[in-house]
């Protein structure tokens, strides 16, 4: 995905080719694009764009200005820094400290209590949320909570999850808690679009405060 410096203008895109000789990035020309708009907005931008790249082993951030259009496809210089941040399918989002996210569920030991747990993290594949260390004879590796909900743009989404691991964390307090970590199971494709948007958009924005 390339996005512009005032994020008028997003283009979802693939990597064509690398000319290591001139240090630049081919991408491919998405069909129905208005090329000339685009390059446009990037004259009076100074040329730079930013860009987020889903490989096999990462994901990846990293900004490069443009460089030409020809018939291969958009030319950019090839970047000074790329940002790795994680080595997972799903990108996944820390859910800051100043943000409170929750989940809620059917307590497993108590059918008919339901509980509500801070969140974690959260991807398209998943989320993990913190809950009493004592708590952990309760959420055993392959438990399946149903129904899960949480909200994400005022859409509460709700889901089946299955439990893959837990961990002791200590907060910058010395708080200790067990963070639960669950796979979504039978994500409606809506929801997962949503979440991944989400997602990327917050991760966007965070890894923008580092150029």
């Amino acid at each position: 995905m390339i996005w512009t410096k005032n994020q008028a203008t997003i283009v979802n895109t693939h990597f064509k080719l690398f000319l290591e000789k001139d240090g630049l990035l081919y991408f491919q020309v998405p069909p129905g694009m208005d090329v000339s708009k685009f390059v446009r907005e990037l004259e009076s931008t100074g040329r730079e764009c930013f860009f987020s790249a889903s490989l096999a082993y990462a994901n990846v951030f990293f900004k490069s200005k443009f460089y030409a259009l020809d018939k291969a496809g958009l030319l950019f210089h090839f970047p000074d820094q790329v940002f790795k941040v994680q080595r997972r399918k799903d990108l996944r989002l820390k859910i800051p400290v100043n943000y409170v996210l929750k989940a809620e569920f059917s307590n497993p030991s108590k059918q008919e209590e339901m509980l509500s747990r801070k969140v974690f993290d959260l991807s398209a594949g998943g989320l993990s949320f913190l809950t009493d260390v004592e708590e952990e004879s309760t959420f055993v590796k392959g438990l399946l909570i149903r129904d899960l909900s949480f909200v994400i743009r005022t859409r509460k989404i709700v889901v089946d999850a299955e439990v893959k691991h837990q961990k002791v964390v200590t907060s910058s307090t010395g708080k200790k808690s067990l963070k639960v970590g669950l796979i979504f199971k039978n994500l409606r494709a809506a929801d997962s679009q949503l979440i991944a948007s989400h997602v990327f958009e917050e991760s966007r924005r965070l890894f923008l405060r580092f150029l």
